[in-house]
Order: C-alpha cells, then sequence, then structure tokens
C-alpha cells in the first residue's frame, strides 16, 4: 500500500507542477480529499509529501528549461556523444552529454541535439567521442497548432534543451572515448548485433529483426513501420514486456543447464536483464518491464512475496524520479496502460474460461491478453493517433506465436554467429522464412477492412468520464454487487442524446489560420458547423497532410468536410491537401481549370477517381452559397487566362462574405493579376475586404500599393515559413501594408 500510495502521490505532484501553479492550494485541496479515501493518517502525510517532492522537482526542471540556455545564441560547446549518430536528409544529429558552455560548467549534466549540415566524404564521429564546437542555438519549437506535435515536449521526454546547428569544420574532436567501460561494452555490443543480424539477412528481413530484438528500426521502411501500425502490431518493434519475458525465460533455461545454483543465477539474471536494457537504448517499455522483472527477483532473493501491482509501482517510481518528463512519452503510456489491463481484467475473463481442448484455451487465453490491455489502451491510442482497429485480434493471435520463436531463435542465431558463423548462416534459412511470415501477416490485415477507422480527438475530459465509469464497474465487481443493466443503458442514452443536442447548437463564425510551415491553410467554421479548408500547405520535408491538417482537424472533431477550396497546385498550397482527400470524407473540391498540366494535377485527378469526389470548376462571375448569410463570390480567374505564370496568376480569388465581414482570398497572384483585377472592379466595392491573404507570403512581386488601396483591409495577414529561404515577407510590402494600415486610421479619425 506504501509504494502504490508513493507512486500515485509523485505522478500526482508530478501533474499539479505542469498544469497546477498554485501549490499551496493544491495541496490543501489534496490533503482534504484523501482523509476521506487513504485508511491509515500517516498514508496522507506520505502522499502530501511525495507529491511535494515531485512538485518542487517538476518545478525546477521546467525552470532550468526555460532559463538555463536563454538569451544565448551563439555557443561554444564541450560535451560528449552519448547516442550513435542518426543520418536524416541533409543533416546528421548526434546527442551530446554537455560538460561547459561558452566555459560555463554550470551547464554541466545537461542535454543537446547538435545538428551537423552534410558535407561531401564526410566521417561521422561516434558514441563516447568528446567533441568541442561552435554552432548557433535555437530553442525546439512547442505546440505549432493546437493539439499539434510539441516537439519541444517531446525533447524534453529526453532531457534535451536545445538544438545546436554547425558543420564539420567547426567540430575538433577532444578525447576518443570520454564514457564508462560497461557503457562502452554496451554501445559495441549493439552495433555487433547489427552488423552480425546484415550479414546472416538480406537488407529487409534484417532491419525487420533488429527492430524485433533490439527496438532499432532506423533501417525499417516507412511503408512497414505503416503496416504494423494499421495492423496493430508497432508494439512488436518496440521492446517490450513480451521480449523481456521471453529473454529472461532464456537465461533462465541456460543458467539452470549450466548447474549455477538458484541464488546466483538471480543475481546473473538481474545484471543481464539490466544489459539487455541498454542495449535496447532504455526506452519507457523495456525499462519498464526489466525494472518490474528485477523487483520481483530481488523480493525472492530476500525471501518475500511481493504482489505484481508492487513491481509496477516500484518501477514507474524509478522511471518518474529519473525523469518527471516521461510521463508525456507514448511508450510509458502505452506500457503501463497494456500491463494494467492484463493485470486487473485479464483474471477477470480468465474465470469464464471453460474449453477443455489446449489448443483453444491458449487461443482464448491469446485473446483475453489482448483484449484486457485494449479496453485501458483504447482512449491513450485515440487521443495519439486517432484511430481504432476492430482487427486486432485477428493480427495479434496470428503474429504472437511467431514474434515469440523469432525472438528467442534469434537472439540465438546471433549469439551463435559470434562463434559459428556458417552454422548461423545455415539456421537463418529457417529464420528468414518465419520473417517473411511474419511481414506478410502485418501486411495483409493492415489491408483488411476496418483495419483502422479514423476517429476525432477525445477531450481530457472524456477520457477521465470513461476510467471513471470503467473504475466503478471494477469497484461494483469486487463488492459483488449487480449493476442493473437498465441504469447504465439510461446513463449511455442521456450522454449519448446530450452529446447530440450539443454537437446541433450553432457556433460562431470561425477564422482558423493554420501554421504549415512555408504555405497556407486556411479552416472555416461556420455557424451551423459546416466546413471549409482553403489550401493545404505541403513544401516542408514531411508529409503536411498526414501530420498538421490531419490531428489539426481531427483535434477539432472534424470528420467530414463539406467544402475544400484549391486556390492553386502548388505544391505550398495542395500538396497538404492530398492526404486530407485520402483519409477524410470530402463532399466537395473547389477548383479553377487548369491551362497547363503538372504533376500535382495528375495526382489530384487520381485521388478524384478513386475517391469519386464531387469537383466545382470556377471561374469569375460564379458565387457558392454556403448558408443562407454566408457567400462565396469568385473574382478571379477569366475563361482567358494569364499565360505568363500561369500557375500563380490563374489562382482563384474569391471574396467570402458574412453579414458585415469580408475575407479575400488571393493565393498567390502577382503584379500582373492584380493589375486586372484593379481594372475588372475599379467601379466597385468588390475588391474591399475587412480581412486580406496577402498574396504569395508577402512576396515583392504582389500586394502592390493601388491593390492595397482597392482592398482597404482592417487586418492583413501571411503565411510564411520560418527561416525561408525565399525571403518571405518582403520588407517592401511590409511597408506597403504599414502604409494601408496609418491610412486606415488616418481615415477612421
Amino acid at each position: 500500500m506504501a509504494l502504490f500510495c508513493i507512486t500515485i502521490a509523485y505522478f500526482l505532484g508530478i501533474l499539479s507542477g505542469l498544469y497546477w501553479k498554485q501549490s499551496i492550494a493544491f495541496f490543501v485541496v489534496l490533503f482534504f480529499f484523501l482523509s476521506f479515501f487513504l485508511p491509515k493518517r500517516k498514508y496522507i502525510f506520505i502522499f502530501i509529501f511525495c507529491s511535494l517532492f515531485s512538485y518542487v522537482q517538476i518545478r525546477n526542471l521546467e525552470n532550468s528549461f526555460d532559463k538555463k540556455y536563454k538569451g544565448i545564441e551563439e555557443v561554444y560547446v564541450v560535451g560528449t556523444i552519448i547516442e550513435d549518430p542518426k543520418e536524416q536528409e541533409y543533416a546528421v544529429c548526434y546527442t551530446v552529454k554537455v560538460e561547459s558552455v561558452n566555459h560555463d560548467v554550470s551547464y554541466a549534466n545537461t542535454y543537446l541535439l547538435v545538428k551537423v549540415k552534410k558535407e561531401k566524404e564526410e566521417q561521422f564521429y561516434s558514441y563516447g567521442n568528446k567533441i568541442s564546437f561552435t554552432g548557433t542555438l535555437e530553442e525546439a519549437s512547442g505546440q505549432r497548432n493546437e493539439g499539434g506535435f510539441n516537439y519541444k515536449q517531446y525533447l524534453k521526454t529526453k532531457k534535451i534543451y536545445g538544438i545546436v546547428t554547425t558543420r564539420k569544420k567547426q567540430i575538433q574532436l577532444e578525447k576518443e572515448s570520454n564514457v564508462n567501460v560497461f557503457l562502452k561494452m554496451v554501445n559495441i555490443s549493439t552495433n555487433q548485433i547489427k552488423r552480425q543480424i546484415n550479414k546472416l539477412l538480406p537488407q529487409e528481413e534484417a532491419s525487420l529483426l533488429q527492430g524485433l530484438l533490439i527496438g532499432n528500426k532506423e533501417a525499417l521502411e516507412e511503408e512497414i513501420q505503416e503496416a504494423f501500425r494499421k495492423s496493430n502490431l508497432s508494439h512488436m518493434l518496440a521492446v517490450s514486456g513480451a521480449h523481456v519475458s521471453y529473454v529472461s525465460m532464456g537465461i533462465s533455461f541456460l543458467l539452470a543447464k549450466s548447474q549455477i545454483g538458484k541464488r546466483k543465477s538471480k543475481w546473473i539474471t538481474i545484471l543481464l536483464l539490466l544489459f539487455f536494457m541498454l542495449l535496447t537504448g532504455k526506452t519507457s517499455s523495456v525499462s519498464r518491464a526489466c525494472y518490474m522483472a528485477i523487483y520481483l527477483l530481488v523480493a525472492s532473493l530476500c525471501h518475500k512475496r511481493v504482489p505484481i501491482l508492487a513491481s509496477i509501482c516500484f518501477s514507474m517510481l524509478l522511471l518518474l524520479v529519473s525523469n518527471p518528463y516521461c510521463i508525456f512519452d507514448i511508450g510509458f503510456q502505452l506500457s503501463y496502460g497494456g500491463t494494467l489491463g492484463i493485470i486487473i481484467l485479464y483474471p477477470v475473463f480468465k474465470k469464464k474460461r471453460n474449453m477443455p481442448k489446449k489448443g483453444i484455451e491458449k487461443i482464448k487465453d491469446n485473446i483475453f491478453l489482448t483484449l484486457s490491455a485494449n479496453v485501458i489502451l483504447f482512449p491513450i491510442l485515440l487521443f495519439h493517433f486517432n484511430t481504432i482497429s476492430l482487427t486486432f485480434l485477428i493480427s495479434n493471435l496470428l503474429a504472437a506465436p511467431i514474434m515469440g520463436i523469432l525472438v528467442i531463435f534469434g537472439f540465438v542465431l546471433v549469439f551463435l554467429s559470434f562463434f559459428f558463423f556458417p552454422l548461423a548462416k545455415l539456421g537463418a534459412i529457417p529464420l528468414r522464412f518465419l520473417l517473411k511470415v511474419f511481414l506478410q501477416i502485418a501486411l495483409f490485415t493492415s489491408k483488411l477492412p476496418c483495419s483502422q477507422i479514423l476517429l476525432p480527438t477525445p477531450k481530457i475530459h472524456w477520457i477521465l468520464f470513461y476510467y471513471c465509469v470503467f473504475a466503478i464497474f471494477l469497484l461494483k465487481r469486487k463488492q459483488k454487487k449487480k449493476i442493473e443493466g437498465k441504469k447504465v443503458l439510461a446513463i449511455c442514452l442521456i450522454l449519448s442524446i446530450g452529446v447530440l443536442a450539443y454537437r446541433q447548437i450553432p457556433t460562431t463564425f470561425q477564422i482558423h489560420f493554420i501554421d504549415v510551415g512555408q504555405g497556407d491553410s486556411t479552416f472555416i467554421i461556420t455557424p451551423k458547423k459546416r466546413t471549409i479548408l482553403i489550401d493545404g500547405g505541403g513544401s516542408e520535408d514531411f508529409d503536411v497532410g498526414e501530420k498538421i491538417l490531419i490531428p489539426y482537424l481531427l483535434d477539432k472533431g472534424i470528420t467530414n468536410l463539406q467544402y475544400v477550396f484549391i486556390s492553386h497546385l502548388d505544391s505550398d498550397h495542395v500538396k497538404g491537401i492530398f492526404r486530407v482527400l485520402e483519409k477524410l470524407k470530402v463532399e466537395n473540391v473547389i477548383l479553377s481549370k487548369q491551362i497547363e498540366n503538372s504533376q500535382n494535377y495528375e495526382i489530384l485527378q487520381k485521388i478524384v477517381k478513386k475517391k469519386k469526389l464531387k469537383v466545382i470548376f470556377v471561374k469569375k462571375g460564379d458565387e457558392i452559397l454556403l448558408e443562407p448569410e454566408i457567400k462565396l463570390k469568385i473574382l478571379w480567374p477569366e475563361e482567358e487566362q494569364i499565360q505568363e505564370n500561369a500557375l500563380n496568376n490563374n489562382s482563384i480569388v474569391a471574396k467570402l462574405e458574412y453579414r458585415q465581414f469580408s475575407f479575400l482570398l488571393t493565393g498567390d497572384i502577382e503584379q500582373i493579376a492584380e493589375e486586372k483585377l484593379i481594372e475588372e472592379y475599379k467601379n466597385t466595392n468588390l475588391l474591399e475586404a475587412t480581412l486580406l491573404k496577402v498574396a504569395h507570403h508577402g512576396s515583392k512581386t504582389s500586394s502592390t500599393q493601388a491593390f492595397l488601396e482597392q482592398v482597404k483591409p482592417k487586418l492583413a495577414l501571411l503565411g510564411v515559413g520560418k527561416k525561408n529561404t525565399f525571403g518571405h515577407p518582403s520588407q517592401i510590402v511590409l511597408e506597403r501594408l504599414e502604409k494601408e494600415r496609418n491610412a486606415s486610421i488616418s481615415n477612421r479619425s
């Protein structure tokens, strides 16, 4: 009970330090709350003390991350490389444990991510090298969009304070090896295992086996990783509890054959588990499993029997103390969630077994294990990945038995290859066959109907409600009180009606500008909850639609778009749209007729044909009624389109009108198109708008003074990428906008 109390207290203290800054109020409320639930008064004081301790710890860490490197841009760093280099398209990344920054040793024991720009015939530095270098320090980006990926928070889970960009010529090797012998041996062993696997197997099977044995997925193709995600088997490529149990069984079997006493065998097993934990990168999932196993082994050495829950609490406490930010790590959440699900629910299912056949019993056990874990993991998976699978039972039933054979057989062959390589090479033939079967299971189940159902991101209060209902169910069951089905059904029905009624309540007119890097993307929600996505970015070196747009929309509960509006087919406006069209339900696509073919247009045509989407081709003079009070007036392009820089200059120019508010969308039009618009609408007020989406990201080729004087915007917005190579926005355009702003203020006064 004490260990459970300490762990929960530590966890709550971290959360309060991150999200509730008023510590005194928190602990006063906590004290009165606990007095009703904890059986003994001593537990209350333990709880308060541990919560306060972790609160202070996380607040100090938060202050350190916020202030440690603040105000520094150019740095001279001395430190040690603590991970193998990771090669990217344009850079090589190193994780460096700092000894000093600008000769200041107060920065010691902090960590930096160092990006070294690639050069021809570059030789990488290696694990353990002590280096010194100069470079430019930048803070990692936080959450760029509501509900989006928080890179800064992710780096905190790895204790990394910032990112330094440098070049190879600015780095000096100070010492060949600056880590202890044990860690160096672990790193050498990891790399040697990779090399032996690559010698034994072809590339595809070798990369898959590396993922299975040591959690290394760097060489695994993205298509294969995606197949494992869709088939709900990605946990098998992240070393976890199942892997540790197979390793433990293997160690126990070998030690039993060696005639070593039980006590010595347990100590050797503990040391080998620690070695295995470091070998596989000390991820949250493998650390949890190893710490639990070690705790149980130590307890048995002390001739004590401890409940499995105590080992979970022990392992979680170790991880939280070493790095409180690990609560944000998805691996941490999934590992502990799945383990708790099995411990709590598996005994419930197991009592109902009544199958006489051994084979069927094993299948049923596997089903119960998978179900037990997924009941708890369901909200976590939905929150992070927005998907659920109705085929996870099939994929896990098919893959789990093979995984066990692959892990044990794989380690045996790797070990054998160091001493009898020809024999190991022979044994690799059946291993290769099993790996192919394993891969085909993932590929096959990933393509089954309902293998990946896309759902909106659940709100935190719904997740809490889910776990509260689950907890009530368990408590009722433990107390052997029957829950009346009619009451449960009535509560669910009332909640469902409430949610549906809430969704019908009209909202305000909303315009969201989405940060897609270098590019444009605007999302509109009308009062009657009709949705319009205008452009989608796409010039980044990753899939903007997959990584930014879809998570953004799902976070807002959007799975259906009434309109997708594509101003033109430049990559920084349309590439992100492709994935949205493929994955979400889209009713209408608005586009202008193209006078020249392009690769993006060909891709769009294929998606439209495959998904049978309705395409509305628009031109000057067309009007789309979105709602009774909301119109989209098309002002450009004409039938006879501009030949010069055709993609940009024939962008759709549209005016969205809602009551007294108007929004002018200009795509990437340039001066020649602006002049034609001015001439066309000189005797009207059709170009006048409350809000202007500045053309071509503020390029000097657009937003002429004459055009801005015609539009007379009260607010102008530009979509530009941070540190973009195009020089957007132009200083000339900013000066023109400033001039127009001053003129507007002067006219109003």
